[in-house]
């Protein structure tokens, strides 16, 4: 039986647990048609986690778009509002924006989330029968908070995605509508923005994240990782 690293395939653990399996059941003793029994279930084990990973991946994928079609709508009624009160003239272009709008599209998304949040306070200060607070008041509120939902609903999809692949982690993971819902709670970088903290949750390999998932690099080693280990626990068993 050939011995697979950790940076090998989920998918090439569960092959090579199936032909194993398969062999020994092919054997005339009956203590190695055990041994294949074991090695059947593993493979059953192992495909059933694969299938909740992929599960979980295709929910990330299907977040992710979410938040990158809430956050372009977001970005076009922003650009609109820069033309509008362009069109306007006098100093309502330097009430309304501490930085142009084309400079705010390209922040982050929880960033560009408070400076939105800055803008509609300012906005709130015209009268209410204003053309600029009647036609973009209500949107820009409604467009950022549909920006939030999908980044708690992204964040939430992150953590099924590690639940997945290290229950131990899911455990320690923040709650996702908290994460999007208040502001960042680290230190202060240069740009006035505050950055997360540098220690995230132990997951149950040992290693520390500091987000609520890894990169994918990061979750293809988790699953090989696991297999490994389902590996390891049948041989020396």
């Amino acid at each position: 039986m050939r011995i697979l690293g950790p940076n090998t395939w989920v998918r090439r653990h569960e092959q090579d647990l199936l032909c194993a399996g398969a062999a020994c059941k092919a054997d005339k003793q009956s203590e190695v048609k055990q041994v294949g029994d074991e090695f059947l279930e593993r493979h059953k084990q192992l495909k059933t986690v694969r299938g909740g990973v992929e599960d979980a991946e295709d929910g990330l994928v299907i977040a992710d778009a979410v938040v990158g079609r809430s956050d372009a709508a977001r970005d076009a009624s922003l650009v609109s509002l820069g033309v509008f009160v362009d069109a306007l003239g006098g100093d309502d272009g330097t009430r309304l924006f501490r930085m142009s709008a084309s400079v705010i599209v390209k922040l982050g998304y929880q960033r560009k989330t408070y400076e939105i949040e800055a803008i509609l306070t300012r906005i709130r200060q015209y009268p209410e029968d204003h053309p600029m607070r009647v036609e973009y008041e209500q949107r820009l509120a409604d467009e950022n908070q549909a920006l939030r939902d999908a980044g708690a609903g992204k964040d939430e999809a992150e953590q099924k995605l590690v639940a997945a692949l290290c229950p131990a982690a899911s455990r320690a993971a923040p709650d996702a509508a908290a994460m999007w819902s208040s502001r960042p709670t680290g230190p202060v970088n240069v740009f006035g923005a505050r950055s997360s903290p540098a220690a995230g949750p132990v997951d149950a390999f040992g290693a520390r994240l500091s987000r609520p998932t890894g990169t994918l690099r990061q979750r293809r080693h988790y699953r090989s990782v696991f297999a490994s280990r389902q590996r390891s626990d049948t041989v020396g068993g």
